[in-house]
């Protein structure tokens, strides 16, 4: 072989080098640690892995006025002043209670993201 087709074959290969590099490295996404986005991150991530935050002040407000109902309209004879009852109790015990497995999935995906790490779903 000639010398020039050696060194366009060579400078061809180089390119073809940069050029696969630069595509390989604009691949990559760029993280910005943003604690509103990850927020936003951590609340959908505990949402998804362990279902809505209020989980537990909704099933109590219905249980309790479902319990308060039947307790007020066999008991007293009121079954609305019951599960308005049942149903205020229902709901703060539910608030009492929380929800620590939501507050757990929050709190790691939300420091995960602090850090830069994205969280599998």
């Amino acid at each position: 072989m000639n010398r020039s087709l050696k060194a366009l074959i060579a400078a061809s290969i180089a390119l073809g080098t940069v050029g696969v590099a630069t595509a390989a490295s604009a691949a990559q996404p760029v993280v910005i640690v943003n604690p509103q986005a990850c927020d936003y991150y951590a609340q959908n991530y505990a949402n998804g892995h362990v279902g809505p935050e209020h989980r537990r002040v909704i099933v109590g407000t219905l249980l309790g006025a479902g319990a308060g109902f039947f307790a007020g309209g066999f008991g007293f004879g009121a079954p609305g002043l019951g599960a308005a009852v049942g149903a205020g109790v229902g709901a703060l015990a539910g608030a009492a209670i929380g929800n620590p497995q939501w507050n757990q999935a929050y709190n790691a995906a939300f420091s995960a993201c602090m850090q830069g790490y994205v969280l599998p779903y």
